[in-house]
């Protein structure tokens, strides 16, 4: 058996699809998502740039948990 660590700074997602699209196999993952606060941070959504997020997050933070 062979065990490979990775080290990802971003959005996880966009790994994971990128495992899916090239038919990578993956028997255990996991992220740092800060759980405790997702509304305020702990998520960002996949296709929202972290600037345009942190804006979101102030401005419309309703949106940001739909988009969440």
């Amino acid at each position: 058996m062979k065990l490979f660590l990775l080290g990802y700074l971003g959005n996880v997602v966009d790994v994971w699809e990128k495992f899916d699209q090239e038919n990578i196999p993956i028997d255990l993952g996991f992220d740092q998502t800060s759980l405790h606060n997702p509304w305020t941070g702990g998520y960002y959504p996949a296709d929202i740039s972290f600037e345009e997020t942190n804006i979101m997050m102030a401005e419309k933070p309703e949106l940001f948990i739909i988009k969440v």
